[in-house]
């Protein structure tokens, strides 16, 4: 689902396994040397977004989000009690300028975003307005101190992809009305659309940010401001 460089710089890659069914057991993280893969950390149920942060790997996994040492051995960093409010989905996880604390979005109501095929309803539709705006982002420290950064707002149904800047601007992947948003301090701003099922974000040393999304594969690239977008690949 996701990947990270960690340890001795090799690359550590979240996989939710087959059946990504709450406390199905079979999701892992794996290590990437060079071209050999093998088993991190097993135990796992539905590890999705993956940062390296104090020395440690962190992984968000349905309501609970884990620590990882460099032996493997997992330890819960924050779980369902340690939330002001009850975990619906964790998702993304993204390190904070400071280093001392990450980023974590909580997708919300994802039970009404699909229909029966399980594709996306419109954004226009009675079934979207029957989403409930409970989804959240979290600040968890490296000590395990969970607080609300994001409330809830019918802006950022599902947020997906989490990106901060060094001035602390924050940035949403918004999966289910296909918006890339910006929150400032209370303040929001769209600054990209016609990403549904956007999934990764991420910016670059100048700027320039990148979305994934997973129902189609694409990845795009657009300028600091969110201008000249460019599709740098489809079909992933």
């Amino acid at each position: 689902e996701s990947v990270t460089r960690g340890f001795d710089g090799d690359l550590f890659v979240s996989v939710m396994g087959p059946t990504r069914k709450r406390d199905d057991g079979d999701g892992k993280v794996v290590r990437v040397h060079g071209e050999t893969v093998t088993e991190f950390t097993t135990g796992l149920n539905d590890p999705k977004g993956i940062v390296f942060a104090g020395g440690q790997l962190i992984t968000a996994d349905f309501d609970t989000v884990w620590r990882i040492d460099a032996q493997g051995k997992k330890t819960v960093l924050a779980g369902p009690k340690d939330f002001p409010f009850p975990p619906a989905f964790l998702n993304d996880v993204e390190v904070e300028p400071s280093g001392q604390s990450i980023l974590v979005t909580d997708m919300g109501d994802v039970a009404k975003m699909r229909d029966a095929n399980n594709q996306l309803w419109a954004r226009n539709s009675a079934q979207a307005k029957e989403i409930k705006v409970i989804a959240r982002v979290y600040r968890i420290s490296l000590a395990g101190k969970v607080t609300e950064v994001i409330p809830p707002d019918a802006r950022m149904l599902n947020p997906n992809g989490v990106d901060v800047l060094k001035d602390g601007r924050i940035r949403i992947a918004e999966f289910f009305t296909g918006d890339v948003l910006e929150y400032n301090k209370g303040e929001w701003k769209t600054i990209a659309k016609g990403h549904r099922s956007g999934d990764g974000i991420v910016h670059d040393s100048k700027g320039r940010f990148y979305i994934s999304e997973v129902m189609t594969g694409r990845v795009t690239r657009y300028g600091a401001d969110g201008s000249a977008p460019k599709e740098l690949g489809q079909g992933l």
